[in-house]
C-alpha cells in the first residue's frame, strides 16, 4: 500500500513537471507596443473596423449589381426541331400515299433589351427568322416577320 502511494506521488510529480513545461513552452513572449501602435491595431482589427470593411464591400457589390442591371442585354436563342417520319398524304384524286419526310426546322431569335431607370420600364427590340430544310427534296425555305 505504501508502495502504491509512493508510485502515485511520483506519477503525479511527473505529470505536474510535464504540465508546467508544456504550459511554459506554449506561452508567447510579451508584445510591447507604443500607444500609437496600439491605437493603429485597434483601428485595423477591432470588430467595428471589420464590420465597416464588410459593409463597404457589400455596398460596393450592390452598386455594381445596380449598374449592371441597367446595361443593355443582347440575347440570341435558337430552337431547332428535327422530324423524321412517314406521313400520310392525301392526293388530289382522293387516294392516300405514304411519304417519308425528313425536315429540320430552325428558329433563331435576336433580342435587345434595355431597362429604363426613370420609369422602371423596359425597351426591347426583337427579330426572328425560321429556316425549314426538307432533306428528301434537298430544298430549304426561309420565313421572317415583317419589319
Amino acid at each position: 500500500m505504501a508502495k502504491e502511494r509512493t508510485m502515485h506521488k511520483y506519477t503525479l510529480l511527473i505529470l505536474l513537471i510535464y504540465g508546467a513545461q508544456t504550459n511554459a513552452a506554449a506561452q508567447e513572449p510579451a508584445l510591447l507596443l507604443t500607444l500609437g501602435q496600439t491605437i493603429e491595431r485597434a483601428r485595423e482589427q477591432s470588430p467595428d473596423a471589420q464590420n465597416a470593411r464588410h459593409t463597404f464591400r457589400s455596398a460596393y457589390w450592390n452598386y455594381k449589381y445596380y449598374r449592371a442591371n441597367y446595361l443593355p442585354a443582347l440575347n440570341l436563342t435558337s430552337d431547332p426541331y428535327l422530324d423524321r417520319a412517314i406521313n400520310k398524304v392525301t392526293l388530289g384524286d382522293g387516294s392516300v400515299k405514304f411519304v417519308e419526310q425528313n425536315l429540320l426546322s430552325t428558329d433563331l431569335t435576336l433580342s435587345l433589351t434595355q431597362n429604363i431607370p426613370w420609369t422602371g420600364g423596359t425597351l426591347f427590340v426583337e427579330t426572328a427568322a425560321q429556316r425549314l430544310d426538307l432533306f428528301s427534296n434537298d430544298t430549304y425555305s426561309w420565313q421572317t416577320p415583317p419589319p
